[in-house]
């Protein structure tokens, strides 16, 4: 087991609350701290032994959240293909009535495209880049250099750059890096009923992937780096994954009756 504080920058849509609820399995309520992108000034000013205390904090936040604690940190992350991780985001909003673009982009009844070109959210455009590269909204900082700082950040400080495409090697590359157990889990906040890449119009496509350049050359470079570390681990990963997607599928498949079950009983309140 890591005797490093792990810290999780969660992407949004790429699967990050799945693997968040496995993660947090293996720490005490005062050891973990999640959802602390809104907290970052409060946790910097705790006292030395209450942040020593800290093993594991999640949250939206840009690399660097390590400056805040004063022992040896380790980062792990989600990363998804960029295409993939936009259209996801564009239908999650609306139909997320709780979230504070759900209105703006249902009442201008914003198509794909529009919602990427109007600048309403800047988490469509090489976000994935900019969040593990450092690099905040208002720096002066060009995409080579963010893309830069994002690949020199995977090799030196990243336990684990997952990917959300391959959910179930990530688990166990992470079992075998931190010590991780019980990663039985069923998937969380999907967004259903989106059309898959393969469905969009090609200029939708030209589009993203114009927008999404430096997330794009990202995404291939971790997926080389994900295929070593897989290497690495030896002639036996592969039949370990097996076994466990064998194991964790009846335990998927009552996740999702019960979640069934609770969402008809909560629609007929």
């Amino acid at each position: 087991m890591s005797a490093d504080t792990i810290i999780f920058l969660h992407i949004p849509k790429t699967g990050g609350r799945s693997l968040q609820n496995i993660l947090l399995r293996r720490y005490s309520k005062d050891e973990a701290i999640v959802n602390a992108h809104g907290r970052m000034e409060e946790i910097a000013g705790w006292p030395e032994a209450r942040k020593r205390q800290i093993r594991y904090l999640q949250g939206h936040f840009i690399y660097g959240a390590h400056a805040v604690l004063p022992q040896r940190c380790r980062y792990i992350t989600m990363l998804r293909e960029p295409v993939d991780r936009v259209v996801s985001h564009y239908y999650y909003i609306k139909r997320s009535v709780n979230h504070p673009l759900n209105r703006v982009v249902n009442e201008k009844d914003m198509s794909l495209d529009e919602y990427i070109t109007s600048g309403v959210c800047e988490e469509v455009s090489n976000d994935q880049a900019r969040l593990v590269g450092g690099v905040s909204r208002d720096a002066m900082v060009d995409q080579e250099e963010m893309l830069r700082l994002a690949k020199q950040h995977i090799d030196e400080d990243f336990v684990v750059a997952g990917l959300m495409e391959r959910f179930d090697e990530t688990l166990l590359l992470l079992r075998k890096r931190l010590g991780l157990r019980n990663l039985f889990y069923g998937v969380r906040n999907q967004t259903l009923g989106r059309p898959m890449k393969e469905q969009l119009p090609a200029q939708t496509v030209q589009l993203i992937q114009e927008r999404n350049r430096a997330d794009i050359e990202l995404y291939q470079y971790a997926s080389k780096k994900f295929e070593q570390q897989i290497e690495e681990a030896g002639p036996g990963f592969g039949r370990d994954v097996q076994r466990f997607q064998r194991i964790n599928h009846p335990y998927s498949s009552l996740f999702h009756l019960v979640r069934s079950v609770k969402n008809k009983m909560v629609g007929g309140i």
